[in-house]
């Protein structure tokens, strides 16, 4: 589902008009959900911290620091302009007054603090408690247009997905078996489930305004947010069971360097969309073009991680696929 994710997140990065709703509405949802699921519980924080220090801290600022180097080297001369890199990243800003800092990294940045609440709290109930209040304060700032773009401040919009994502695998996970069974016995039906989700989503999620997690937009309905998170989450993992069978050793490749594509996806995907841009001239013409183009950027990336993965294994978190 990663894989999937990923190429998801490629694509809405290309910004396809026709698209663009139906594709923000669960493709970072998605991987709040999934990382909820992988979650496991640490004996002691200590062993939590020395866990999440190689797999995400380090490559976070090894990351960070690649890929705002640019920006280092322009104001090598100006203290003050330079201390904006370090505060905007430690503090896990996507830009600090309008210098780079975490830019998409703000998801990992989330993600760890989202993990140390889930590490410190370890009543259910607590959990659930932490949930209505991150609902609550998204409802407030949503009403006061108060739209951050900090990764402390999207941990409200988060956390929900990341907490059902960790009750499933904690209380569903043998009932998720029974349906992987059924859905790879009972293949064309779960093809004409995926299509028929598919129209729904794409339909619903022109209905549900501005969505960009980043900012901590949840669009006009937090309702419909919610929905359309978990059914756009349903639709891949439908696709990846039925996929299931496909080894393809690209694909956990793919998952052990999801950070560094994150990172840099942009970066090969802007002369791609250069070219899309010159070709297209209708929305959905541009849609699919852009999909593709998304889907090479995404394939560039493989041999890249493989190479990362054999000489610098730290800037993977030391993953291994």
């Amino acid at each position: 589902m990663k894989a999937l994710g990923m190429l998801f997140i490629i694509w809405g990065h290309a910004f396809p008009e026709t698209f663009s709703p139906f594709i923000y509405s669960f493709n970072v949802p998605l991987f709040f959900i999934v990382s909820g699921y992988l979650y496991k519980r640490s004996e002691t924080f200590t062993i939590f911290l020395k866990k999440n220090y190689i797999s995400l801290i380090i490559p976070y600022l090894l990351l960070c620091l690649i890929k705002d180097f640019s920006h280092i080297i322009k104001f090598y001369n100006d203290f003050p302009e330079l201390l904006k890199l370090p505060i905007g990243v430690l503090s896990g800003f996507h830009t600090f007054m309008d210098a780079p800092a975490a830019k998409n990294l703000w998801f990992v940045y989330t993600l760890f603090i989202i993990k140390v609440l889930f590490q410190i709290t370890k009543s259910k109930k607590r959990l659930m408690l932490w949930m209505v209040l991150c609902v609550v304060v998204s409802l407030i700032c949503g009403y006061y247009d108060y739209h951050p773009v900090w990764g402390v401040t999207n941990v409200f919009l988060a956390f929900p997905y990341f907490f059902l994502g960790y009750v499933i695998s904690t209380n569903f996970e043998e009932k998720l078996s029974i349906w992987v069974k059924r859905i790879r016995q009972y293949k064309f039906r779960a093809f004409l489930c995926i299509i028929a989700l598919l129209v729904v989503q794409f339909v619903l999620s022109n209905f549900s305004g501005s969505v960009r997690m980043f900012k901590g937009m949840y669009g006009n309905s937090m309702l419909l947010f919610f929905v359309l998170g978990v059914a756009g989450t349903i639709i891949c993992f439908l696709i990846s069971v039925l996929l299931d069978n496909v080894k393809i050793k690209a694909i956990g490749v793919i998952s052990i360097g999801t950070m560094i594509i994150l990172q840099f996806h942009r970066d090969l995907y802007h002369p791609l969309g250069k070219i899309v841009s010159s070709i297209a001239n209708d929305g959905v013409l541009e849609g699919v073009l852009s999909f593709l183009a998304s889907l090479l950027v995404l394939l560039a990336f493989i041999p890249i991680i493989i190479l990362l993965q054999k000489y610098l294994p730290l800037i993977i978190g030391n993953r291994k696929y």
